[in-house]
């Protein structure tokens, strides 16, 4: 065989780009730790392109996409892109579904996301953690249509610390205050008073704890050890399962602990909860 052909070379040069595509994904995930969004999911592209024909590895590097993606304002189709590419990649994989699940439940597809957790665990039944999310949208999918998304009213997610409720909440009655349109036209005003007023209504819930914990497990949950402690202290706790909750406010309203991962991967955790 000529000079730099052949299988042995084929199969070096294989190994070296898994090996490129293992070290970038564990910048990647040093880079999610810290925070750094958007640096993390161009250094996830980078492994994809260093070894793009690895199933196994392309879908938890799609997976760990997804999960910094859902971290920046307005890429949650992208997310939800890296996710469907990763149980593409591998439809075993179940922290790809999982992901997506969590997607579904960012914007109030309660079924969807109930059944891809459901998937999840059918995958791996010992799924650290899966279980708080399985009552959660399982709570959410009984509520069905009448069911609110409070947490996109604030522009937040699920899974956000209670001090980011406040802080949203307080920059929001700010912007959308009525007092500030008191020149613009009937629709605009009416526009204005209807935000603003879902903004409150959001607030009430999901500015206390408890109500919160109500909102997101069910009424019966047990509110002796809150699940946003745990956000607040850095810890890995799964959130506390709850039963069903249905709740009308006045005037009506209508991370995650690491997974194993696969392949023996150095998967980060996610602000304490899970991560692909």
């Amino acid at each position: 065989a000529a000079a730099g052909s052949g299988p042995a070379v084929a199969a070096k040069r294989l190994l070296t780009k898994l090996v490129e595509a293992d070290a970038l994904k564990d910048k990647a995930n040093s880079l999610f730790k810290a925070r750094r969004w958007e640096e993390a999911v161009e250094c996830y592209e980078d492994a994809l392109k260093a070894c793009p024909n690895d199933k196994e590895l392309s879908a938890v590097l799609h997976t760990n996409s997804s999960a910094a993606l859902r971290k920046l304002e307005q890429r949650a189709d992208d997310a939800y892109r890296h996710a469907m590419k990763a149980i593409e990649a591998n439809p075993k994989y179940a922290k790809a579904f999982f992901r997506r699940g969590v997607l579904h439940y960012d914007a109030g597809r309660w079924t969807q996301s109930f059944e891809d957790f459901r998937k999840a665990q059918d995958i791996e039944p010992n799924l650290q953690g899966i279980d708080s999310w399985l009552r959660r949208g399982r709570h959410a999918a009984r509520e069905g249509k009448e069911r609110k998304n409070l947490y996109r009213e604030l522009g937040l997610l699920c899974d956000c610390e209670q001090e980011e409720v406040k802080k949203r909440y307080r920059t929001l009655a700010r912007e959308c205050h009525p007092d500030k349109v008191v020149d613009a036209s009937p629709a605009e005003r009416g526009a204005a008073e209807n935000k603003f007023k879902s903004v409150n209504e959001a607030h009430e819930i999901l500015g206390n704890e408890k109500s919160r914990k109500e909102y997101d497990f069910g009424k019966d949950s047990d509110h002796h050890q809150s699940p946003y402690d745990a956000f607040n202290r850095g810890r890995r706790a799964a959130p506390q399962p709850g039963s069903r909750y249905s709740r009308q406010p006045p005037g009506g309203f209508g991370g995650f602990g690491g997974f194993p991962g696969a392949r023996g991967d150095n998967d980060s955790d996610d602000d304490g909860f899970f991560f692909g």
